[in-house]
């Protein structure tokens, strides 16, 4: 038995030996590179390929070709020319696939951006929307030919090209001075693109405040309310504007008091002047409006504190009071000392819930527990 133990012993250490891994050294860089080299060989070798199918006469092979090539993407650069040039057919199934690799290639692809202008007429939407998404996507490359778009005799054109600029944003400075001429286009469409292109540009689109501010008194509240929420976007750097914003708080059209608030929660600016108008938009009766008039006022923080406490204690409406309750609850303690007279003047106010707000405010202050 002990001699059986150990043939058995014997035969499991030399199966284990068999069966231990083999570690094999790690590759030398040398190695390494000849691999990256060795792929890179073969793509370029598909890539040849795929050109070839591309410039050829089977139109399911040019398709798959244009699909193959958009897979590989960014490394497919040279087949640009290729596909640039297979934009030119009549098939919108093609001319999808080859703008969807000239999209995956980026902006190397920034020389099909003629071809893909003269897209931006075509009759099939679809096309047309693949031509503004795949121009957007080359970059700041693409935005001479875009701008000069902007002077075509067709509508759609010099539409869709803003629409392209609009996607490529802060890279596209270059066009502020043509968009800023824009403004005084006689279609009101072209000019709510020009303005929210140049909101999409952000703050490198900044020079442009004093036209923008302009359009805040356009006869299209849709131009109205693009040209205020712009201005908000340019921040601090557009402060130049405020005296105007806080009039078209009083707009006849929502959208544009509610960007025209939005604008003024982002460009700060003195509460002396903007705090009376914001305020009454806390009674409008469009829920957005006195939603963006809440932001607004947050930013000023307690300092608005005085004026909440008064326009509440002269609330009728009970959802107005819940909304500024909220809202002075969201600005937080301290409560002003100019404001305690007020706050015990709402323990006389005919709704219950203010009444309960200022027993609550008042416990706090004198560090008590509410009154019921």
């Amino acid at each position: 038995m002990p001699r059986f133990i150990l043939l058995v012993s014997a035969f499991l250490v030399l199966f284990s030996v068999q069966l231990s891994p083999v570690h094999a050294a790690p590759p030398t860089k040398a190695e390494m590179q000849a691999r990256a080299e060795a792929i890179k060989a073969a793509r370029n070798i598909k890539v040849t390929r795929f050109i070839t199918q591309l410039e050829g006469d089977d139109l399911a092979l040019r398709t798959q070709a244009a699909t193959a090539l958009g897979k590989i993407g960014r490394k497919a650069a040279r087949a640009v020319p290729a596909l640039s040039e297979a934009l030119k057919t009549e098939n919108s199934e093609l001319r999808l696939e080859v703008m969807f690799a000239l999209y995956r290639i980026g902006t190397p692809a920034a020389g099909a951006t003629p071809d893909l202008i003269a897209l931006l007429d075509a009759p099939v939407k679809d096309i047309r929307i693949a031509a503004i998404q795949t121009l957007g996507r080359l970059g700041e490359k693409a935005v001479p030919d875009l701008v000069a778009a902007l002077s075509d005799t067709s509508l759609n054109v010099r539409e869709n090209a803003l629409l392209a600029i609009s996607r490529i944003g802060f890279q596209a400075t270059a066009a502020v001075p043509t968009l800023i001429s824009l403004l005084n286009d006689k279609n009101a469409s072209t000019r709510a693109l020009a303005l929210g292109t140049l909101d999409r540009i952000g703050t490198k689109a900044a020079s442009a405040t004093p036209a923008i501010t302009e359009m805040l008194s356009d006869s299209s509240p849709q131009v109205r309310a693009r040209a205020a929420h712009a201005l908000g976007r340019f921040g601090a750097q557009a402060a130049q504007s405020i005296p105007a914003l806080t009039k078209v708080l009083n707009d006849t059209d929502y959208s544009v008091r509610a960007e025209a608030a939005f604008a003024l929660s982002q460009l700060g600016g003195s509460a002396d002047l903007v705090l009376t108008p914001l305020l009454d938009l806390m009674n409008d009766q469009n829920w957005e409006v006195r939603s963006r008039a809440a932001t607004a006022l947050m930013k000023f923080g307690t300092a608005a504190m005085p004026a909440l406490f008064k326009a509440l204690n002269a609330s009728k409406d009970g959802q107005r009071q819940g909304e500024m309750i909220q809202l002075i609850n969201t600005i937080g303690p301290p409560v002003p000392e100019d404001s305690v007279a007020v706050v015990r003047d709402m323990l006389n106010h005919p709704s219950d819930q203010v009444q309960h707000f200022a027993r609550v405010v008042l416990s706090h202050l004198e560090g008590g527990s509410p009154q019921q």
